[in-house]
């Protein structure tokens, strides 16, 4: 017989896992262990895992979060699921690697080309060093190529290709919380404790479909195979194997099945949800990316408002007790800020002003002296 259980309560306990309810225990949580039950932070866009953070925990300031990437090291960013730069923690990183290395079509490199060990020898003297930086050492760096993601740089794609290889690892970027201008340095020397080959592929796979239904679940199986980049028969038969770990379960109002730990069902049985949550997720929020089926997050006809693009663009959300119910957007002009605010449908003046207050909190944290917040109903 399987288990069912209601839509409301299902977001509410995945809010809670995801440490965006009031009652969650992030505050008694470090900074990597949220990062850890949140199942990393995308950091495609480089000031999403700032963003990310700032929902989660009371008092965050941007460099809580660059003091453990860059500083302490317990954060590391590699090329992981579904083929984009992710940060995970360190103690995670071989998993991750090894579980996600093909996705996206990826294949670390095997054999190593002259170019490489010129480029290798150059950021252990002279590293971490930019693109631009690593060109000025290395001219033919500068030849444009064509490649399967258009035409770059000899430097970019090779920089690329060492990257989702974690032959390299992007260490701190030139610039501010927002730039995606990052510097490169060898993995080995950026971590030289972690062998990301102490775990073998189908190993690595288990134990990260374990860890995302710890921070997803109850989810559904094109879900897990979505998330990391695997095919859904590796998925069905990597939970074959896992036996009595993973019970199944029904969410009232959707059809499928879904799948959640065994230690969840007992957690989420005697769940009660607290006080009522509002969100500004930036895009690419791992609540917002952590599912294929989006039905449990917004309605089908909203959906193409925030998931709007087939390469993987999508909108930042405003999240009310885990629905989406509208998009925000900002721009800086000088010491101005400008947060607009889209809802989808009419929505009451107590919920506006909520979101408004929520929004203004945003602005500051973002740095804007001057802010001005915009309502599109």
């Amino acid at each position: 017989m399987h288990i069912d259980s209601d839509l409301e309560k299902i977001n509410q306990f995945v809010l809670y896992k995801q440490h965006l309810a009031e009652h969650s225990n992030a505050q008694n949580k470090c900074l990597v262990d949220v990062v850890k039950d949140i199942c990393g932070l995308h950091a495609q866009v480089a000031s999403t895992p700032y963003l990310s953070l700032w929902n989660r925990i009371d008092n965050f300031q941007k460099e809580d979060l660059s003091k453990e990437l860059y500083e302490r090291r317990t954060l590391i960013k590699i090329w992981g699921v579904r083929a984009t730069l992710y940060i995970v923690s360190e103690d995670h990183v071989v998993e991750y690697y090894q579980a996600t290395k093909q996705a996206g079509g990826r294949h670390p490199l095997i054999r190593f080309e002259p170019i490489h060990d010129r480029m290798l020898k150059i950021l252990d003297e002279k590293g971490p060093l930019t693109a631009k930086e690593l060109t000025e050492h290395i001219s033919e760096l500068k030849n444009i190529v064509n490649t399967k993601y258009g035409d770059m740089s000899l430097g970019q794609w090779n920089l690329r290709q060492m990257c989702h290889s974690a032959i390299l690892v992007p260490s701190k970027p030139k610039g501010d919380w927002t730039s995606n201008l990052h510097t490169y340095v060898t993995f080995r020397k950026w971590s030289p404790s972690v062998d990301l080959h102490a775990l073998n592929e189908h190993e690595a796979k288990e134990k990260v479909i374990l860890h995302y239904l710890s921070g997803f679940g109850p989810a559904m199986i094109e879900d897990i195979a979505w998330w990391i980049g695997i095919t859904k028969r590796e998925v069905k038969e990597i939970l074959e194997e896992m036996g009595d770990k993973v019970e199944d379960i029904k969410i009232r109002g959707i059809e499928g099945m879904f799948l959640i730990l065994k230690s969840d069902l007992e957690h989420l049985q005697g769940f009660s949800s607290g006080k009522d949550t509002v969100h500004l997720l930036p895009k690419f929020d791992p609540y917002i990316m952590g599912y294929k089926n989006r039905g449990r997050l917004i309605s089908k006809e909203h959906e193409k408002r925030v998931y709007w693009s087939t390469r993987g663009e999508i909108s930042p959300s405003i999240l009310v007790n885990g629905h989406i119910i509208g998009t925000w957007s900002f721009k800086a002009d000088k010491n101005r800020l400008k947060i607009t605010l889209s809802f989808f449908e009419k929505t009451n003046k107590p919920l506006l002003k909520v979101i408004e207050q929520q929004a203004e909190k945003l602005a500051h944290f973002m740095g804007g002296k001057e802010f001005e917040i915009i309502l599109h109903e």
